[in-house]
């Protein structure tokens, strides 16, 4: 598209180009405004003016699943990756359709493909519920990214002894608009009441159009305890994660308490 945009801004664009931009611009607009019929044949008549558009085949694509029509959908990805080569999204979004449709197998192969793209949001596919059918199916589950928040904890400190500092560590990874919330899992046992808490310091660090946050929960040591706590539920952007449950044990002078 960009390739496109330049060739108009130099004022060469031949007209059946310019007729298939505009028509893909008009598709793109109606798509997003839930009008997929009349985004259909926006893209149909951007393919007319030029079919060797592999991007626009997919936004048919995309137009013909909203429909209903997975079939078609699948069948404009395969016009895509036909056009394009090897294409991340192209794959996907046929493993997303063929999933949807009843196609496992072939959509286990698709999403096996996709997944080698570094660029494709993890987050987004963990998320996608058009992949349920794949998850519900033993043959496929494990091949699909979790519907689960990528985090951690880790309980830093060995045995501790009175007035030493004990700090929990929370990592996971989310969007930098979406909120981040820590609690205790239903029924966990609590932190020892032998820890008294100090501070909480929170660090993001950006990773593409995602944020690696870490939490940083720290304790001072008052009294002799040995147990464990949580697991901890975390939480970000519909999507969660149980860790846990940590160890923990504080020693104190005989006879303190």
């Amino acid at each position: 598209m960009r390739i496109w945009l330049l060739l108009l801004a130099c004022g060469g664009q031949p007209d059946p180009l310019r007729q298939s931009l505009d028509a893909y611009q008009e598709g793109v607009a109606d798509l997003e405004a839930g009008r997929s019929e009349r985004a259909a044949e926006a893209f149909r008549a951007a393919l007319d003016a030029n079919p060797s558009a592999a991007e626009v085949q997919l936004w048919l694509g995309r137009a013909l699943a909203a429909q209903g029509d997975l079939e078609g959908a699948i069948a404009a990805a395969t016009e895509a990756l036909e056009l394009r080569g090897a294409w991340g999204i192209a794959h996907y979004n046929r493993a997303c359709w063929r999933a949807r449709a009843g196609h496992l197998e072939l959509a286990a192969l698709d999403l096996s493909v996709a997944l080698k793209d570094p660029d494709l949001d993890r987050l987004a596919i963990a998320a996608d519920p058009d992949l349920d059918p794949l998850r519900a199916d033993p043959r496929y589950r494990d091949q699909v990214p979790a519907r689960a928040l990528p985090a951690q904890v880790e309980a830093v400190g060995e045995p501790l002894f009175l007035g030493a500092l004990w700090s929990l560590r929370f990592t996971a990874q989310a969007r930098p608009d979406e909120d981040l919330s820590l609690s205790l899992a239903p029924g966990a046992p609590a932190l020892p009441a032998a820890a008294r808490w100090v501070k909480t310091v929170e660090d993001r660090q950006r990773r593409g159009d995602q944020e690696l946050r870490s939490l940083e929960i720290t304790f001072q040591v008052e009294g002799a305890a040995a147990g464990s706590s949580g697991p901890f539920q975390l939480a970000a952007g519909g999507l969660s994660a149980t860790v846990g449950p940590v160890a923990y044990e504080f020693l104190a002078p005989e006879g303190h308490s």
